[in-house]
């Protein structure tokens, strides 16, 4: 299935003049970032209806940085995992990601995200320190655990659970 219309965006701004009109209109849209999934109707708008609404794509939001002392790298959402490990080996760091290289950041990310490393580091989605995320309304805002904590706990699927060490008896 082809939708259509499709809106490429490169950059936050265009995002956030996008959702604008997009919720101005009442318009049904969809994002798309790699585009991983090739299943009927899940990159539409619509089940059966493909002329219908818009589908949002990310696939030019691709930057890739890390912080000055490596411990988080900022990650667009329209990046593939590939590119991001090619980006980053070059500083001798890593991030937990797809364990293919073909697999878009943020459908993977946002559905847990397996990697090499799960059983020894949870989840992809699990280290994530923030989300920068476009409101209905058209503002940009951060999600992390200071900012918009309970946006940060929905995009991460509600759940805030502590660990207890094992009774060693």
């Amino acid at each position: 299935l082809q939708p259509r219309p499709i809106s490429n965006l490169s950059s936050a701004l265009e995002a956030s003049a996008t959702i604008k009109i997009i919720s101005f209109l009442g318009t049904p849209f969809s994002v798309r970032s790699g585009g991983h999934l090739a299943n009927p109707g899940w990159v539409n708008t619509g089940w059966t209806n493909t002329d219908t609404g818009i589908v949002i794509s990310v696939n030019e939001l691709t930057q890739v940085s890390h912080s000055a002392d490596k411990t988080v790298a900022s990650i667009g959402p329209g990046n593939w995992w590939g590119a991001v490990y090619e980006e980053l080996e070059p500083y001798g760091v890593g991030v937990l990601g797809g364990r293919v290289p073909n697999v878009g950041v943020a459908g993977l990310a946002l559905d847990r995200g397996i990697s090499y490393f799960t059983n020894h580091y949870s989840f992809a989605l699990d280290n994530i320190k923030n989300f920068q995320v476009d409101l209905s309304t058209g503002d940009i805002v951060d999600a992390n655990l200071d900012e918009n904590v309970d946006l940060f706990w929905g995009l991460k699927g509600g759940l805030e659970i502590s660990v207890l060490p094992q009774d060693s008896t």
